[in-house]
């Protein structure tokens, strides 16, 4: 994974995990994300769903 990161739906933020176990919350708490290029995870505890934010993390794997 070369970037990973999120847009919520809800409250339009940008948040990014750089580096393992950097938890980040969006502003209206309804995403997170975690895991930097090692892995990535990202959950709603508010109740929002996996239709309530965009990925834009990029992942380039080898040949």
């Amino acid at each position: 994974m070369i970037l990973n990161n999120v847009r919520c739906k809800k409250c339009n933020s940008i948040i990014e995990s750089k580096h393992v176990n950097d938890f980040q919350r969006c502003g209206c708490g309804a995403i997170t994300i975690d895991g930097d290029k090692d892995y990535q995870r990202a959950t709603w505890p508010s109740g929002a769903n996996e239709n309530d934010y965009i990925d834009f993390s990029y992942s380039k794997y080898q040949d």
